[in-house]
């Protein structure tokens, strides 16, 4: 069975969280004299923060607009998705954890129910995207 992660909730997610940020917030801002230096740009439901170079560092979205983010997604330095982290009932608490290879595939993904505050169980993917094992968190 293939795995609808990141791309039921995930990965079209994101990629409509980046088109949105990128058509809705502008351009990343310009690079500034300090690496380390971070901007914020907010635009509707999206917060997008990048770096001191332009890139892109986390992308929230606050899909109810009740000032609370139901998807957070950090990012690696090369701009593909590191880590996402989901409330997908709404209760203000994350129910779903992705983590993705440097490559941006999707290699596993933790849930908890019952408001528990970490990953009850993680289920690993192969490169098609499809779980080939199940393991309760440890």
């Amino acid at each position: 069975m293939r795995h609808r992660s990141v791309g039921a909730v995930g990965r079209q997610a994101c990629a409509a969280l980046l088109a949105a940020v990128g058509a809705g917030c502008a351009a990343p801002p310009a690079p500034s004299a300090a690496a380390g230096d971070l901007h914020l740009v907010e635009r509707g439901r999206y917060q997008a923060l990048y770096d001191g170079r332009g890139r892109i560092v986390r992308l929230l979205q606050d899909e109810d607009g009740d000032g609370r983010a139901e998807a957070q997604i950090l990012y690696w330095p090369n701009g593909l998705p590191r880590q996402g982290e989901i409330d997908g009932d709404r209760d203000g608490r994350v129910d779903r954890w992705e983590v993705f290879g440097t490559d941006g595939k999707l290699q596993r993904i933790g849930t908890a129910t019952g408001g528990a505050a970490a990953p009850q169980a993680w289920e690993h993917l192969d490169a098609r995207g499809r779980v080939t094992w199940r393991e309760p968190a440890r």
